[in-house]
């Protein structure tokens, strides 16, 4: 079975919005045993995170997903894609980020960034 590796990686918060945290991500360019794949093979991308209870759906040619008014506290994430033929990969590694408090008036937002190599 071939599966899609997924690597995550964070940015630095930027100062936009009350409470948004966005992940996004580039498509994979290959697949774990070297063979090359176009992000026209990818089907969708689903998103795990304490954020949310259920994963998150979004099709394979989304590379985004924002989350608003999130409340503050450690929240983590990782990501699957699945590809034309079914094929998924397993869970990317963890990523967490700390959402801390603003004072009132000050947006915070968080931007996370995902490479999937």
């Amino acid at each position: 079975m071939k599966v899609l590796p997924l690597v995550l990686a964070m940015m630095s918060p930027l100062a936009l919005a009350a409470n948004v945290v966005t992940l996004s991500w580039s498509p994979p360019t290959t697949r774990v045993d070297g063979t090359p794949i176009q992000p026209t093979d990818i089907s969708a991308y689903h998103i795990y995170s304490d954020i949310s209870p259920n994963p998150i759906p979004l099709a394979g040619n989304v590379y985004s997903y924002s989350w608003q008014e999130v409340e503050a506290g450690n929240h983590c994430f990782t990501i699957t894609a699945t590809d034309l033929n079914g094929l998924s990969s397993a869970q990317s590694n963890q990523v967490c980020k700390e959402i801390i408090p603003a004072a009132p008036g000050v947006p915070t937002t968080v931007t996370i960034t995902v490479t999937i190599n």
